[in-house]
């Protein structure tokens, strides 16, 4: 299919459009004992691609500084017990990531949580909402 006259020309088309391709790659196809020319690119190598068009993108926050609070306070009430909530941080790690790839310059304060700091980002770590 890939090598069709038809399907070169439709890719050519997209192209001067500005569309950009992935692939194809060459290999073992999903259909059994066939192989070349066709197959779907790995998906490491769209992700990557994706990546370096990100990047290739103006930074529309360029220059910006943000705060981002993430994840829970553990707020002592006496020398053993203390009030918490159940964030996980998940979303404003998140958040802090995807405006740090707009151009951000990124603060994360993140209350105790189990993930990792996201790339990039200056994070403080803290306990407690005083901190």
């Amino acid at each position: 299919m890939w090598s069709h006259p038809a399907t070169r020309r439709n890719r050519t088309t997209l192209q001067k459009d500005g569309i950009t391709f992935v692939g194809p790659a060459k290999g073992e196809m999903a259909e059994s004992n066939e192989a070349g020319e066709g197959r779907m690119a790995e998906p490491l190598e769209i992700v990557a691609a994706i990546e370096t068009m990100l990047d290739e993108k103006p930074k529309p926050l360029a220059g910006r500084r943000i705060i981002v609070t993430s994840g829970p306070t553990h707020e002592p009430i006496d020398p053993v017990r203390y009030i918490a909530n159940r964030s996980s941080g998940k979303q404003g790690h998140a958040i802090a990531a995807a405006l740090a790839k707009l151009g951000a310059d990124v603060r994360l304060v993140s209350g105790p949580v189990n993930i990792h700091d996201p790339a990039g980002v200056a994070t403080t770590h803290v306990e407690t909402a005083a901190q």
